[in-house]
């Protein structure tokens, strides 16, 4: 994502290529870990930290990790002019990515990239699948019946669809054939809406995010 590529991020705990990120937000609140749901990097100058004892910053970090804050990322030369030991201590004693921001980057910026990172993934899978879509209509506006479509289905999953009754019961089957073409369209249709994880070092690896939740970012 270009903000947080220009933001010169520098990675001083946790391991980034495993974090997935949910949503990226920004707060200076201390008590930010009971506003949280989990799977955010929390973006901070560092502000509402400025001050506080070295107790006080572990106990900061230890309630971002137990409500399953991903990373936190603190932008470096303002509030502090490096980042504080104390809270890269915690974060890798909790497990939790710990990012320093080396270059000043609105963060708006940065949690819209994040945001249209997760649209462009939302609809890319569904723009993938437009094709499978139009195939099976097709053949329900033909009239083909229940057969024509478990054919169908067969042979773009490359496996036996199976059409059960309510009680479970198989009315109709078919099975795969061999020489289809596109034996995994739709299992690759569907693979495409999985959770993906966000590359936090922005070092040149391609990002991933996972699709946007039903629930609302905490409020700051």
């Amino acid at each position: 994502m270009p903000s947080f590529k220009a933001a010169a991020i520098e990675v001083l705990a946790g391991d980034v290529d495993t974090a997935v990120v949910r949503w990226v937000h920004s707060s200076e609140v201390y008590e930010m870990g009971g506003l949280l749901s989990g799977g955010e990097v929390l973006l901070t100058t560092g502000l509402g930290l400025h001050g506080r004892s070295p107790e006080q910053l572990t106990a900061y970090i230890d309630q971002l990790a137990d409500a399953g804050c991903v990373a936190l990322a603190m932008e470096v030369g303002r509030s502090f002019l490096t980042a504080p030991p104390e809270l890269v201590e915690a974060s890798r004693r909790r497990g939790l990515a710990f990012l320093a921001l080396h270059a000043v980057v609105p963060f708006e910026r940065m949690v819209e990239d994040f945001h249209d990172l997760m649209l462009r993934r939302t609809l890319g899978s569904a723009q993938a699948g437009e094709p499978v879509w139009q195939e099976l209509l097709s053949l329900v506006v033909a009239g083909q019946g229940m057969t024509a479509l478990l054919d169908k289905v067969s042979r773009l999953a490359g496996a036996a669809s199976i059409c059960s009754t309510r009680m479970a019961e198989p009315s109709s089957a078919a099975q795969p054939a061999q020489s289809d073409p596109r034996p995994n369209a739709l299992s690759t249709t569907y693979a495409a809406r999985r959770t993906h994880s966000v590359d936090l070092s922005c070092a040149g690896r391609q990002p991933h995010a996972e699709p946007p939740s039903q629930t609302a970012p905490p409020s700051r």
